[in-house]
């Protein structure tokens, strides 16, 4: 089992003419459990379990708001077979 947390203060995500937008400012925690055998590994993970707005980079410009984003939570598992 295993774990990471990241925690991202905010910035100014563009240095462009005045065009960028303040990002930061969130916590991420991924988490993971596995389970291992001599013929197959599974293993449940999550990620953003605080389900935390990421918001990466973002500028403003004659269209708008143009954003990267990071990705909310999300579960899943993984199964590796061995021969």
């Amino acid at each position: 089992m295993g774990a990471n947390f990241n925690r991202v203060g905010s910035y100014t995500s563009q240095v462009e003419s005045g065009t960028g937008v303040i990002a930061g400012d969130y916590n991420v925690l991924n988490a993971h459990l596995g389970y291992r055998t001599r013929h197959y590994t599974i293993r449940f993970y999550t990620k953003n379990l605080t389900n935390e707005n990421i918001l990466y980079s973002g500028r403003t410009n004659w269209a708008g708001l143009q954003a990267q984003i990071g990705q909310p939570r999300a579960f899943g598992f993984t199964i590796d077979g061995r021969l």
